[in-house]
């Protein structure tokens, strides 16, 4: 009974973490992405002064 306890524990644990690494990998990815567009939209808004 004290072993099952400890590994329910164990995988509620194991899900935080699962699930805060999924959220910051999500936040990363999506600052990336934002930091692209905008990379790219300066570098066309240069290239349009040419």
């Amino acid at each position: 009974m004290d072993i099952e306890n400890h590994l329910k524990a164990l995988l509620l644990l194991l899900l935080r973490l699962v699930w805060i690494a999924v959220r910051v990998g999500i936040v990363l990815v999506t600052k990336a992405v934002y930091q692209a567009s905008v990379t790219n939209r300066a570098q066309e808004k240069a290239h349009q002064g040419d």
